[in-house]
């Protein structure tokens, strides 16, 4: 028998405080919005040495930092945003980590400027599934009065990654010019490149975090179920 129109259906997540497994949907949207954050700034960071590695300049290296990677996130982002509508985000958040992860760890290892270019590209058609994604699971699985400050954790774990590229890559970098010399290579590897494959390693602990969560119902479903 449906409620009496007067009364409101309670939402999943409603009561005092906030549930605690939307607690961990927030918490592990939060360090996924921070660690694909931090690939942004590795090529900040590093671009002396990967401008010699693709014998480019600066005209050309300002593009695979901004055009490669913000048109595509921007353009396929309005796709994904109507396709998150539609799918289940979880299977979508999973496909978007798995693909950003091999396309950060591609620029460790493809040769040339057009490849680094189409690597740079998916990159961001992978972490494009990422804000979209947060935002539906955030309306559908947080209350109300917690949605305001579930959101501003998201988007604020972006100022965390930026400051964890600076401090993981600089020091990892500077222990493996330590290590093998300026000039050098651990592995066959230049330390540019192990700072990009440790970046895209870290996507892994978080197909694990996000396996555990279920997809939430969405707001018809939970209308339907409280009219029953």
């Amino acid at each position: 028998m449906p409620p009496p129109a007067d009364v409101e259906v309670p939402h999943p997540s409603s009561g005092p405080g906030l549930a605690q497994s939307a607690l961990y949907l927030v918490a592990v949207l939060a360090v996924a919005n921070a660690v694909t954050f931090v690939d942004r700034q590795l090529l900040t960071l590093l671009v002396d040495p990967i401008k010699a590695h693709l014998d480019v300049g600066d005209a050309a290296i300002g593009v695979l930092q901004g055009p490669a990677f913000a048109l595509f996130y921007a353009f396929v982002g309005l796709f994904l945003g109507r396709l998150v509508d539609r799918a289940n985000r979880i299977r979508l958040l999973l496909a978007g980590l798995a693909v950003w992860s091999g396309a950060v760890g591609a620029v460790a290892f493809v040769d040339g400027y057009a490849a680094t270019f189409v690597a740079r590209t998916a990159a961001g058609v992978g972490e494009a599934v990422l804000t979209p994604a947060a935002a539906s699971l955030v309306a559908d699985r947080v209350a109300p009065h917690w949605r305001a400050r579930a959101l501003s954790a998201f988007v604020g774990a972006q100022s965390l990654g930026a400051g964890l590229a600076m401090v993981s890559a600089g020091a990892l970098v500077a222990w493996l010019v330590a290590v093998a010399g300026v000039d050098g290579t651990w592995h066959g590897l230049a330390p540019w490149q192990w700072a990009f494959l440790g970046c895209a390693a870290l996507a892994l602990p978080l197909l694990l975090l996000v396996l555990p969560i279920r997809e939430p119902p969405r707001p018809a479903a939970r209308s339907a179920a409280g009219a029953t």
